[in-house]
């Protein structure tokens, strides 16, 4: 079983080498992008809130941005989760750069602007998601994702811990490079593999939903709620906050935590929210309301999706590393790169190996 477990791996690790050291670093990227920056940002725009001083309301928000940045439109009003945190708004600008705006709660001054790279985010995180291949490379991910958890599961088989605990975890730094190599491999793997079977598992599901979900679940109904919309448009736009008292009236225990807006108001306003079971950081309830008549054209309780859909919001959870604070955030980056060099350990090993046995070829011949 052995013999069967080490060829598993060595055939899986060589072929998948490289596609897990880009998916590992891009993964670390978009961690520290997408999760850790606006979590430092929201410390280091914190506010000293005045008493006497009533806060910003939504509408106030949206007419700062009206009026000072008219040429660029507003996407989303992220609420703070403390009382000194700063408004965090998500813009496009006149080019559709994405930018995040921090905006004092009651003074309505923005504290910073920070830019997204645009010019190697999208392609980023195209490797990452899709192997820059669409459906493809979905799938192709997917079967990266389980031949990862087989990895790790030979690799476990593999480990000489089994025999000597303590040799599990010896590193002979005075050793040449293949015995040091081939040391920092075994370590590095035993010590991090519930956590890369964690990516690879959740990986998979989530590079694999669209044919999980065209295999168990039947097409969703939608309906169509411009039809609906356009009728009363001719009416004036009604506040956020009227809208978001609506909205709320629908999901009674929710905790409101941001609000968005589509470039086509015909589709309408959507407010987020976060339910005392919904362990993503920002909900996944949400609801829709018509700008012009305050009627709701959408409701999404997320305690009344189907058994998959709850699964994968944990599965993205589980994946992005967003469960605690920024320390685990910080631990996730560190994983992503700890699984890129899992990657390149054990490809040295092969290498070192095929050296060995050119350099024997030679001398016999």
């Amino acid at each position: 079983m052995k013999k069967i477990a080490l060829k598993l791996h060595k055939i899986l690790g060589l072929n998948l080498a490289l596609i897990i050291i880009f998916i590992a670093l891009t993964g670390s990227y978009l961690v520290w992008d997408r999760e850790i920056n606006p979590v430092i940002r929201n410390e280091v725009n914190q506010v000293i809130i005045d008493d006497n001083k009533p806060f910003l309301g939504l509408s106030d928000i949206r007419d700062i941005m009206v009026n000072d940045y008219p040429d660029s439109y507003l996407k989303k009003i992220i609420i703070p989760k403390e009382i000194n945190q700063s408004y965090r708004l998500v813009v496009h600008n006149v080019n559709d750069i994405r930018q995040d705006f921090y905006l004092h709660p009651q003074t309505g001054e923005i504290l910073h602007i920070y830019q997204r790279n645009h010019t190697f985010d999208p392609i980023l995180i195209k490797i990452h998601t899709e192997l820059l291949t669409g459906i493809t490379g979905k799938i192709l991910l997917g079967l990266v994702g389980i031949s990862l958890f087989l990895l790790t599961i030979t690799g476990l088989w593999l480990w000489n811990g089994w025999q000597k605990l303590a040799m599990g975890f010896k590193i002979r730094f005075g050793s040449k490079w293949r015995l040091l190599n081939y040391d920092l491999h075994k370590v590095i793997g035993i010590l991090s593999l519930v956590f890369v079977a964690n990516f690879a598992v959740t990986g998979a599901i989530l590079a694999l939903d669209k044919p999980i979900r065209d295999l168990m679940f039947s097409p969703a109904v939608k309906t169509d709620l411009a039809e609906i919309i356009t009728t009363d448009k001719s009416n004036n736009l009604l506040s956020l906050e009227s809208m978001l008292s609506t909205a709320k009236k629908e999901i009674v225990n929710g905790k409101f935590t941001e609000v968005n807006f589509p470039t086509d108001l015909e589709k309408g306003v959507t407010f987020r929210f976060k339910l005392a079971n919904d362990i993503t950081p920002q909900g996944k309830s949400t609801v829709t309301v018509n700008p012009y008549n305050g009627n709701v054209t959408m409701v999404d309780d997320f305690s009344q999706q189907s058994w998959y859909n709850q699964l994968k919001a944990s599965v993205k959870v589980l994946h992005y590393g967003t469960f605690g604070s920024v320390l685990v955030l910080i631990f996730y980056f560190i994983l992503g790169i700890i699984l890129a060099s899992l990657a390149f350990t054990g490809f040295s090993l092969w290498w070192g190996k095929m050296l060995i046995y050119l350099s024997q070829n030679l001398r016999q011949n």
